[in-house]
């Protein structure tokens, strides 16, 4: 009911993040949106990864904010709060006991399978804390299986599941997507291209699909992409032009879905103008799942490093003298 969620179905539901690089901070951020109160948990050392994972275009950007912060990073981390906890300390593993303490309250994290069980942090130790706690685990294996203790990111988990022998050409190697793809090879197209899918049960027509691209190629690049459009317009076929980024962005179906969101909610340092004044860094993604009695908000950019660690262990009871004293032994 939109009176009980004003801010999103998950609104008020505390989920401390334990999640780094993508798959898992892609997750949280999800949930963020949708209301929850996602708590991202990062190492005092240095914190996610992808904070530092900058274009050469970037660098520039970021170090007059002082900030750890990349544009990769403010992608998938935007409605968190960050607070930073050495959970290799047995102190760091104490607080974090304190939060499983929560009612309604949901762990996530993507550690290799058994890595907390190690640091004596597992989810069978957090639920006689909570029995229930619900935790969410994500590896790139897997729980189970003789390959689960690897660790595996995005490429990597490509190329074991074939991924990446299946795109490309033919006869050609193996080929990576990448979201940069897109903005690289605007500029080799003149025309722009078309996907049309020409669906039917005349499945010996497939028979000759090598002889009939060598027709139709010529064929439908002898004229631009909009002329195609215009006459597919109305067929029933499914087709539709190759965009680039700034077309999906500025495309009417993703206004309509609310899918470009935030332009003044994320903050990059800009060399010019009075005062040194922060600048946008650009559109955003929203929230593809919609609900029909709420809407996802952007309530809060992407947190620096630690941002709500003193407000949050204030809020647990521990005095100013007491923080300062963890931060000395940087177990914050």
């Amino acid at each position: 009911h939109a009176s009980a969620h004003a801010n999103g179905p998950l609104s008020g539901i505390p989920i401390p993040d334990l999640k780094r690089v993508l798959a898992g901070p892609f997750c949280t951020q999800i949930l963020a949106d949708y209301g929850a109160k996602v708590l991202k948990v990062e190492d005092p050392k240095g914190g996610d990864d992808t904070r530092l994972w900058r274009t050469a275009a970037e660098k520039d950007i970021w170090k007059p904010t002082g900030k750890d912060m990349s544009v990769y990073f403010c992608a998938i981390n935007r409605n968190k709060m960050s607070i930073t906890l050495d959970l290799k300390q047995e102190k760091g593993r104490e607080i974090l006991f304190d939060l499983s303490k929560i009612p309604t309250w949901c762990q996530v994290e993507n550690f290799v399978p058994g890595k907390m069980v190690k640091m004596g942090i597992g989810c069978e130790k957090l639920r006689e804390i909570n029995p229930l706690i619900i935790h969410a685990g994500v590896s790139g294996y897997g729980a189970s299986g003789p390959y689960s203790h690897r660790a595996g990111y995005d490429t990597i988990v490509a190329v074991e599941a074939g991924m990446l022998h299946i795109t490309g050409e033919h006869d050609g190697p193996p080929t990576r997507l990448g979201l940069g793809l897109t903005d690289m090879s605007t500029g080799l197209y003149m025309h722009g291209h078309l996907v049309l899918g020409a669906t039917n049960n005349r499945h010996s027509r497939v028979q000759n699909r090598a002889e009939l691209k060598e027709i139709l190629e010529p064929i439908m690049s002898a004229k631009a992409t909009e002329v195609w459009l215009a006459v597919l317009e109305g067929s029933g076929l499914p087709y539709t032009p190759v965009n680039t980024i700034e077309e999906v962005f500025s495309h009417p179906q993703t206004a309509a879905r609310d899918m470009c969101q935030g332009r003044s909610e994320y903050w990059a340092y800009s060399p010019s103008g009075p005062n040194s004044a922060y600048t946008d860094t650009g559109n955003h993604s929203g929230t593809p799942v919609k609900f029909s009695e709420t809407k996802p908000q952007l309530r809060r950019s992407p947190p620096s490093l630690g941002e709500h660690t003193n407000s949050t262990f204030k809020g647990m009871g521990f005095s100013p003298k007491e923080i300062g004293a963890m931060r000395e032994q940087g177990i914050l």
